[in-house]
């Protein structure tokens, strides 16, 4: 099934918010959507556009007309998902946005070229990883509930931790998260090989969801204002690029 009835439905209501529609069709869809940014694409979250950015994927044309055989070496399953996306292919039906399957979880992980045994970096990697998960979770209107993190060894050990919070898609919630996990379970000095963190029991916000006794004097309100900053950095970020607006705790990483 061809993608302009499913995965680029979503550009039509997108392009131009909040009161108007793009129609998309066969006969225009290059035009509008090849010179988009590529971190458009569901799926290209920063470190995916990080990578795209230095083989000259700049754009989704780009990423339309690049060898698919290149892109699955770089990206791996990925590499073919948003090859095909970019080029109209997708096989999954159109369906009401109450009845598409919301994913079990979400994870951006990294393998250092070389193992790292300071804090510090390790706390500003996993920052980097919470700026795209948080990401993508926005981007498909989904909300977390469990936080964890993956930490592998110099040896291969692995080690999973994990903490239940409140519904959010933030950066500043799921990396205060996050970064506890580390402190509370990282041996001083321990060399790590690679970092993973991911976010589960997602929901769907836009279902109406019941508040618990954790919400409640834990700065939920707050988090509506925050939420609101947080999509004007989308917005920007979609436009001009990741690098040119992003948290102050990333400024310097």
């Amino acid at each position: 099934m061809f993608l302009l009835i499913n995965h680029l439905q979503n550009f039509g209501s997108d392009l131009k918010k909040p009161d108007a529609v793009t129609v998309l069709g066969f006969n225009n869809y290059k035009k509008v959507i090849y010179p988009l940014p590529v971190n458009m694409l569901l799926f290209v979250g920063k470190s995916t556009n990080n990578i795209l950015d230095r083989v000259g994927i700049h754009t989704i044309g780009d990423l339309a007309h690049y060898d698919k055989n290149k892109l699955v070496k770089l990206l791996g399953k990925l590499g073919e998902t948003v090859y095909n996306y970019a080029n109209g292919i997708d096989n999954e039906e159109v369906t009401f946005y109450t009845n598409v399957r919301v994913p079990k979880s979400i994870s951006k992980g990294l393998t250092f070229k070389e193992d790292i045994s300071n804090i510090k970096e390790l706390e500003n990697h996993i920052r980097i990883l919470c700026d795209d998960v948080s990401s993508t979770l926005r981007k498909n209107d989904l909300k977390c509930t469990v936080v964890g993190i993956n930490i592998k060894d110099s040896f291969f050990v692995i080690s999973n931790r994990q903490k239940k919070i409140s519904e959010t898609n933030l950066f500043q919630d799921i990396s205060k998260v996050a970064i506890e996990l580390l402190k509370e379970n990282y041996i001083q000095n321990k060399p790590i090989r690679a970092i993973t963190v991911s976010v589960s029991n997602l929901i769907n916000p836009k279902e109406e969801s019941q508040m618990d006794i954790f919400s409640i004097g834990n700065g939920k309100l707050d988090n509506n204002k925050i939420e609101d900053i947080t999509k004007v950095l989308d917005c920007i970020r979609s436009k001009y690029g990741n690098e040119k607006v992003t948290f102050g705790s990333l400024t310097n990483l």
